[in-house]
């Protein structure tokens, strides 16, 4: 496996978090794979294809959300096609048989494709005991009484959830059979999974064991219900919150009490806004991948392009030229030396496993995240607090040019929100940061592959030219970024961090020109991407934008648009408040005053 000496090692991450659970390899691997081949992973020696890698994540409580993988064309095209498949399914389309026809690589496990495939199919034909020989693929002992020492991922506990309410909508009146296993699940999830990973999956089981366990212990249910939306809100997920609240709002009137007043405005907001905006419902059982995806064939090319070397200059030190044509295109997969020799000579500085530092710590991606949390909640303070302690915990590493950049790019931007440093400072520092990874900064990254971190430091060169008034100028930055997301493979689901935040910023820049249509289009398709991805924490700069909007029209054209401005108003105010945005709540109160 290629891998360079400021590579993330993502094997000895894994390892790390299995012992620190005292879960043993047999633990872990039982049903996909043997003890030796999970050793050779936890080496760094030979890995796993992504599925199987976030399965074993995922059995540990852990999801890969932290990294970005890169992968062959033809492996994403893989994951679109289980994706799709499954989107097909739940909204009820015509799918009569789930076979991959594709080409057959080292990134389809046979196991995990024959499960895929056999549940589905099972799904789609009503067959218990098909979807059930799926689940015992890799869940041995299912369906006898599951135990802690099952370690399970988050698709098999779907699995699960999604064979017992196909089973319990035919035969309601057997709910007693699963309600000692959908507990397990509920006290199984709690236990083993961190709090973001809880949230997923734990409001799905609270909404099979709301509404298919027929228990008279209706104060039992209501907790539930108020722990899953509570995780739901404070980790700003949005997908299936409504099921949640419609679920403990049904428990209270069975027992003739009136639910909480926000838990019925929430879900009031909730449905107007998914009927305003055409929000599917499809997504509440998708199972997705949690990491975000660069294309190698992408990065190999545009790495090239921006060294200004030729096909044939690359392909003689590793391959002949028709073969590096056809990698570049994404017609074929490389091996290891291949690789090994294409990485050295293009000078690419990633691995095949990325996240915005280099550790092999995972308590170090842990604080990466709740590092970019604070700046969510806009805590003044907490941030530089957070980036010195990963300083001390990265030790040497801090100094590695991927992880100094992080901490600099956060640092500044905290600085600057504070008010700590001026717009000029800033913009000094932001280039200074940027010629860590790019050489000649600036001088044109339209031909750099832009990592992640890489990104954010663009998008904020753009917010200063915003600042400073030329809205232009910050706009043409942000199209750039724009091109290059909607250009790859990759689609945008795929590239969540970027995406979001870059269409908030060009929804914000439309409006300063007065493109308000333009503007106007942006903020619809951000609210859809919103739900979409189930991520809540820009939705409210999309909803506010089309109140400002209207109210700006107002004033301009002098039209009767108070209705229509207000709604998003109200919107905005109420996805702030149900997700604990308290800034952003005080802001929009000021406009409704």
């Amino acid at each position: 496996m290629y891998q360079h000496s400021e590579t993330l090692k993502i094997g000895k991450i894994y390892k790390g978090i299995r012992e620190a659970m005292g879960l043993s390899q047999e633990d872990v691997s039982a049903g996909l794979m043997s003890a030796k081949a999970l050793s050779r992973f936890e080496n760094d020696e030979n890995y796993p294809n992504s599925y199987m890698m976030q399965i074993l994540f995922e059995r540990v409580g852990k999801s890969l959300r932290h990294f970005i993988f890169m992968l062959s064309k033809s492996e994403y095209e893989y994951h679109l096609w289980r994706r799709d498949t499954v989107a097909q399914i739940l909204r009820g389309d015509s799918v009569h048989h789930v076979i991959y026809q594709g080409h057959k690589g080292k990134y389809i496990d046979k196991k995990l494709h024959w499960q895929f495939c056999t549940f589905w199919q099972g799904f789609l034909d009503n067959n218990l005991e098909q979807m059930q020989n799926a689940i015992v693929c890799t869940v041995k002992n299912y369906p006898n009484q599951l135990t802690m020492r099952n370690c399970l991922s988050m698709e098999e506990i779907s699995y699960i959830l999604l064979y017992v309410e196909k089973k319990l909508t035919v035969h309601p009146d057997k709910w007693q059979e699963e309600y000692a296993q959908i507990r397990f699940l509920l006290n199984y999830v709690e236990r083993m999974f961190d709090s973001e990973e809880i949230v997923e999956i734990y409001g799905r089981a609270v909404y099979v064991f709301g509404t298919y366990m027929d228990t008279p212990d209706i104060n039992e249910k209501i907790l539930f219900y108020k722990k899953a939306i509570e995780l739901k809100r404070r980790n700003f997920k949005i997908e299936g919150l409504d099921r949640l609240l419609e679920g403990i709002i049904l428990e209270f009137q069975k027992i003739n009490q009136q639910a909480p007043k926000d838990y019925e405005q929430m879900l009031n907001m909730l449905r107007k806004i998914k009927a305003e905006f055409h929000i599917d419902d499809y997504t509440f059982w998708q199972i997705k991948p949690t990491y975000e995806v660069y294309l190698l064939n992408e990065v190999l090319k545009i790495y090239r392009q921006e060294k200004n070397k030729a096909i044939k200059e690359i392909a003689q030190k590793c391959c002949s030229e028709k073969t590096y044509r056809a990698l570049e295109n994404g017609m074929r997969d490389a091996n290891d030396g291949t690789l090994a020799v294409l990485f050295d000579e293009l000078e690419i500085k990633l691995g095949i496993y990325n996240a915005d530092i280099i550790t092999d710590n995972y308590a170090d991606l842990i604080l990466v995240d709740k590092i970019k949390m604070v700046g969510k909640r806009a805590v003044q303070g907490e941030e530089l607090q957070l980036l010195e302690h990963l300083v001390q915990t990265l030790g040497d590493k801090a100094e590695y040019a991927q992880n100094r950049q992080f901490v600099e790019c956060m640092r500044d931007i905290a600085l600057y929100l504070d008010e700590k440093i001026t717009a000029e400072q800033y913009q000094e520092r932001l280039k200074y940061t940027l010629s860590y990874t790019i050489s000649e900064c600036c001088a044109d990254n339209t031909k750099h592959f832009l990592t992640r971190v890489e990104f954010m430091l663009m998008y904020y060169t753009a917010i200063l030219s915003r600042k400073s008034g030329n809205s232009e100028k910050g706009m043409e930055i942000v199209n750039e970024l724009w091109e290059q997301l909607v250009q790859s493979t990759v689609r945008l689901e795929d590239r969540d961090q970027e995406a979001a935040v870059l269409m908030i910023l060009r929804k914000n820049l439309s409006t300063d020109i007065f493109r308000y249509d333009e503007a106007l289009k942006i903020a619809t398709e951000g609210i859809e991407y919103c739900f979409n991805s189930g991520d809540a924490s820009k939705l409210y700069n999309f909803l506010f934008e089309i109140g400002w909007i209207y109210n700006e029209l107002i004033q301009e054209k002098n039209i009767f648009m108070k209705p229509q401005c207000r709604k998003y108003f109200e919107y905005a105010l109420c996805i702030s408040e149900m997700f604990y945005i308290e800034r952003n709540a005080s802001i929009i109160r000021k406009y409704l005053s």
